[in-house]
């Protein structure tokens, strides 16, 4: 008599639908989480004065190549995170976006201040490891 396996792939569609389950999971903990390292980031406030039009100014701007500093919380109140594209099984793409509306947030990111990558570079291991957690 011969020794053998039987696969019976009557049970994928289910298998599919729990493996979406943990990386839709695991990819929202993971974008959470570089959320809150981006917010965490540009968090430093500065010291501020009123001018005499009564508008907010900051008195130590950051430098190139610094994360940008605090005067309105404005940035830092604009940054979001949502998640994108489908079932991983069907499209092969889930996607976690962090995002900002603030519309002087593109210049400071791609003029000399990125908050956004750099925040995700700098973290990418940590980011990495919530995505095993979140997908458990």
């Amino acid at each position: 008599m011969a020794t053998g396996v039987r696969i019976d792939l009557s049970k994928l569609p289910q298998v599919m639908k729990k493996i979406d389950v943990r990386m839709n999971a695991g990819m929202a903990a993971a974008t959470l989480e570089a959320n809150n390292f981006i917010v965490k980031a540009v968090s430093r406030a500065q010291p501020t004065r009123r001018t005499s039009g009564g508008a907010l100014t900051g008195l130590d701007p950051s430098r190139p190549g610094e994360y940008p500093k605090v005067v309105t919380r404005r940035l830092m109140q604009s940054i979001g995170w949502k998640l994108q594209g489908g079932e991983f099984g069907a499209s092969g793409t889930i996607k976690g976006r962090v995002t900002t509306n603030a519309k002087y947030a593109k210049y400071l990111e791609y003029g000399g201040r990125s908050f956004m990558r750099r925040g995700v570079k700098e973290n990418l291991l940590k980011i990495g490891h919530a995505f095993i957690k979140g997908a458990h």
